[in-house]
């Protein structure tokens, strides 16, 4: 597992200029980023490659066989590899992406209601649930309040992540 918080006191010194005025993501473009992951995983077994066909997202392939996908215009970051996903996005908060982007697309798409368990470490939030899938695989999902990279240029904020692991039932 991998994890793409980068700690940074300065953050808000960092913050990249255009962003600065932005407003925060609302739970519709989280819910369509959420989607265009898990209608890639569901087509094919696989997180890689799952941004390809996503309007508005640059997509780069890393050299350690992961890929990147960034949207300005989204405030948007995604980091994919072959069976986790995690989904920066700029302003937004754990609760928010949890509570309402991500639990609505589940409930939608699954017909599961995620059981969140909220968990909370020095002012930062976490929470976490198990979505399954079928009878062999389900979601670990977490999310996460911390400093987000969601452009991938250096260039941190606060923000939250959303990771997505799959895993198999035993």
């Amino acid at each position: 597992m991998f994890h793409i918080f980068r700690p940074n006191p300065d953050a808000a010194a960092k913050m990249h200029p255009a962003d600065a005025a932005l407003a925060p993501p609302d739970s519709a473009c989280m819910m369509e980023v959420i989607a265009q992951v898990m209608a890639g995983l569901m087509q094919t077994g696989s997180f890689l490659g799952c941004m390809n066909a996503a309007a508005g997202f640059q997509v780069q392939p890393m050299p350690n066989g992961m890929q990147v996908a960034a949207s300005r215009e989204r405030s948007a970051g995604v980091v994919m590899a072959e069976t986790v996903v995690g989904i920066q996005f700029a302003r937004a908060t754990a609760v928010r992406l949890a509570l309402v982007a991500a639990s609505v697309y589940f409930k939608n798409a699954f017909k599961a209601e995620p059981d969140w368990k909220l968990q909370e470490t020095a002012g930062r939030q976490k929470m976490t649930a198990d979505i399954s899938l079928n009878a062999n695989a389900y979601l670990s999902v977490i999310c996460e309040d911390g400093l987000v990279d969601s452009q991938f240029d250096g260039k941190v904020e606060p923000g939250a992540t959303i990771l997505l692991e799959l895993r198999r039932k035993n």
